[in-house]
């Protein structure tokens, strides 16, 4: 079975851990706090912690970070600055469109969003899991691959193999006796 992100999804299972997880971590309240001393303090957020950007409710900003960390091991974050410096907007980024490559004098990176370059400042780039020196995250879809494959195929033949009517025409049972002995017992149409 080919897996992508797009097909792993359709597993009932993945599609479900991924969607439960998600809307557990986006559903989780954001406090800011300043601590004075000891003591932590509540203080107001900036605008873009309840209003990420024009599209997204802060709900749905954390959840399609969220999926991009279950499906593809990394999280990209445009970052949007007002004449002050300061963030005005924060807009996830699919990450099978953005491709992270060395400075020319390897000193740092960029990343590549379709055809634009976006210095580093201008991402946050969260990664899942990760091995050493790695530009990107490990996306667990693709370590859960045959897996999932696995699954996929089943559900692709038990689909059609009741579509066409099929349906479990007997039972074989065995059933130990003595040692020495094995009796099979078959019920119905066996």
């Amino acid at each position: 079975m080919n897996v992508s992100q797009d097909t792993a999804l359709n597993l009932s299972a993945v599609y479900t851990c991924v969607s439960l997880i998600a809307d557990a971590v986006a559903a989780l309240p954001v406090d800011v706090v300043r601590t004075v001393g000891k003591v932590r303090e509540p203080v107001p957020g900036p605008a873009w912690l309840s209003q990420p950007n024009p599209f997204d409710t802060a709900f749905d900003f954390w959840h399609k970070v969220m999926t991009s960390l279950l499906t593809d091991g990394n999280a990209f974050i445009r970052v949007f600055r007002g004449g002050n410096g300061r963030v005005i907007a924060v807009l996830p980024l699919d990450p099978r469109t953005v491709r992270i490559e060395l400075t020319d004098d390897g000193s740092g990176v960029v990343y590549m969003v379709g055809d634009l370059t976006v210095p580093s400042r201008e991402v946050v780039h969260v990664k899942g899991f990760a091995a050493a020196n790695s530009l990107r995250g490990l996306s667990p879809l693709e370590n859960a691959r045959q897996t999932i494959g696995a699954g996929l195929a089943t559900e692709e033949y038990a689909a059609r193999f009741f579509s066409q009517g099929a349906t479990v025409s007997g039972i074989v049972e065995h059933i130990p006796v003595a040692p020495s002995r094995v009796r099979w017992q078959c019920w119905r149409g066996c």
